[in-house]
């Protein structure tokens, strides 16, 4: 009976430390077409374990598009600097991992950002599709 405790409290302990921290839940923004595209969709931050995972979601692209998207300051439409690098959009999908940032400091920064995604690597200055995230 002794040895049965013991290896219970094992098992508990084990588990107590292996299991993963509890988080917080994803946030979802919405991506409303801009400049006539009619591409809408998402943008969803996740928390993961030392940063944030960000899917962009959009309904509408262009067959064989490939579209680059950023986080950047400020607010749809008309938006500031780059603050981080998204990977481009295709097939209407884009996840990026932004290490050692929690969505936290994404979605609570004062100035806000907005997620955009623009035409083409070559036409930057055509925005698709934006998102405040505020």
């Amino acid at each position: 009976m002794k040895r049965l405790i013991i290896a219970a409290s094992l098992v508990s302990a084990v588990l107590l430390v292996s299991s993963s921290p509890v988080r917080a839940d994803s946030q979802t923004f919405t991506m409303t077409a801009e400049n006539g595209s009619s591409e809408s969709g998402t943008v969803t931050l996740t928390p993961i374990l030392g940063g944030t995972r960000v899917h962009i979601k959009l309904d509408n692209q262009p067959a064989g598009a490939i579209q680059p998207a950023h986080i950047h300051v400020g607010g749809c439409p008309g938006v500031g600097a780059v603050k981080y690098p998204l990977k481009d959009v295709v097939f209407g999908h884009s996840t990026t991992i932004i290490k050692g940032v929690p969505p936290d400091q994404i979605v609570g920064w004062s100035g806000g950002y907005a997620v955009n995604v623009h035409n083409a690597k070559d036409d930057m200055k055509t925005y698709v599709s934006c998102a405040n995230i505020r």
